[in-house]
């Protein structure tokens, strides 16, 4: 009998030609009431030495990852290398509680840094507020994840990984075209899409993988049907709009069990 692959959330299902052609997917499919302020944005990281995800006998083991991958932690996928298309940027505050009260985040203070007036550097060089929790000034990236289908992906960097935001944000503003009259101007965001490696960063501290993003093929070389600009569009307009939500949970634990200094 003739097979069809349904492909669902890293899984591959193969299911009876006759079955994906049946009456069942015609008509409502129970999605109706699911808009994108339901969903949260599953998020990618990098996995270090002591991530769960590589430690054999923890629960969030994957088998086949390794020290320096990329994860998303929503699929429990890992690559190796990506390819992405940013779509929207926020340098947003988060305010953790410490992690040994086991409370997490504690708020989001999106892009007003003015919770930052009443916090000082703790041993770890944490903007610390006098109620013990601490702000982790956050650069924030929603993108699309080419290397899982064009994904809906987030990406927040803090701490060390800042300074491979900045150095990424200063490639992208730095990119000129040219009108026909040949004045220049800066494109939007989505362009083109990125290449991400990780690189060897060490201090007195430790060492640790961090974030390299390199320019890769303009998005209309990609897809001149501008299909995939669209989708680019329009998660920036969600991501604008406060419609999505980049999954922060475990965040916080992640910077703590990685070795990653702050």
């Amino acid at each position: 009998m003739a097979k069809n692959s349904l492909v669902t959330a890293g899984t591959s299902e193969e299911l009876p030609a006759i079955f994906v052609a049946d009456e069942m997917f015609e008509g409502p499919t129970g999605f109706e009431n699911v808009s994108a302020k339901d969903l949260l944005i599953p998020r990618i990281t990098i996995l270090q030495k002591m991530s769960p995800q590589i430690e054999k006998g923890r629960p969030e083991h994957i088998n086949g990852a390794e020290y320096g991958d990329f994860c998303d932690t929503g699929t429990a996928e890992v690559f190796k290398e990506l390819v992405v298309v940013p779509c929207f940027f926020a340098m947003v505050y988060l305010e953790w509680a410490p992690r040994n009260t086991g409370k997490g985040l504690v708020a989001n203070h999106g892009t007003d840094a003015s919770c930052l007036k009443n916090a000082a550097p703790d041993e770890k060089r944490r903007m610390t507020l006098p109620n013990g929790n601490y702000i982790a000034e956050t650069a924030t990236w929603y993108c699309l994840n080419l290397s899982a289908h064009g994904r809906k992906s987030f990406i927040p960097l803090t701490s060390t990984a800042l300074k491979a935001s900045r150095r990424w944000l200063t490639l992208l503003t730095s990119e000129k075209l040219k009108r026909p009259d040949g004045s220049e101007f800066t494109p939007p965001l989505w362009y083109r899409s990125w290449r991400v490696n990780t690189v060897d960063e060490s201090n007195a501290e430790g060492s640790w993988k961090s974030w390299k993003f390199s320019p890769g093929d303009p998005i209309l070389a990609l897809d001149p049907t501008k299909g995939l600009l669209n989708e680019a569009r329009d998660f920036n307009k969600q991501a604008s709009e406060g419609l999505v939500r980049g999954d922060v949970s475990n965040a916080a634990e992640e910077h703590s069990t990685t070795e990653v200094p702050f």
